[in-house]
């Protein structure tokens, strides 16, 4: 099976600034932005065997940026987002699931949260390599278990404002557990 499609999102920033400035002075500085992006996706599925596909995926998306770093009338400044990713989905009649994905994103510009200004600060391009797997379990029809685990390696694509090219992204986290139990 291939899917494809176009996804369209709109995003509208509206911000009133009543931070007093260093002179004590209260001026209200109102900054409104609005800003439009189209992003193509595109899945790949093929069946193994009875419930094991293999699936490989593309897509385009974004990143927006923070309201406060806007300046009013601004056209809203996306950062360009493209993903692959590949692997294996196994289901079993309702009760297992289990998948393995390996994957790559590239971000254009980013943001990285810098202590010193105590907010998130652009950066130069990014990427994300990783494998993220999951396993679901269905012992009962109401009770249910599931756990995810990631690894992802974060780094700088590109140099600049103090980053170099291959260098760990700060704060972010290569490996990420959870476990979640529900009952329905």
């Amino acid at each position: 099976v291939v899917r494809g499609g176009l996804r369209a999102d709109s995003l509208f920033f509206g911000a009133r600034d009543r931070a007093p400035t260093a002179s004590g002075a209260a001026p209200e500085q109102n900054r409104a932005a609005q800003g439009f992006h189209l992003g193509k996706k595109a899945t790949v599925d093929v069946a193994v065997v009875t419930g094991l596909h293999a699936l490989a995926s593309y897509g385009e998306g974004f990143r927006s940026p923070q309201g406060r770093s806007l300046v009013e009338g601004q056209t809203t400044p996306f950062a360009t987002v493209r993903s692959y990713e590949g692997g294996l989905r196994y289901a079993a009649r309702g009760m297992f699931e289990s998948s393995i994905a390996a994957f790559h994103t590239d971000v254009s510009n980013d943001l990285v949260f810098d202590p010193s200004t105590t907010r998130n600060e652009s950066v130069p391009g990014t990427a994300r390599n990783g494998i993220a797997a999951e396993l679901s379990v269905r012992p009962l029809k109401s009770f249910i278990v599931s756990s995810n685990v990631t690894y992802t390696r974060a780094s700088f694509s590109e140099s600049g404002s103090g980053y170099v090219a291959g260098e760990l992204l700060p704060y972010v986290p290569q490996g990420v557990a959870r476990t979640d139990m529900a009952i329905e």
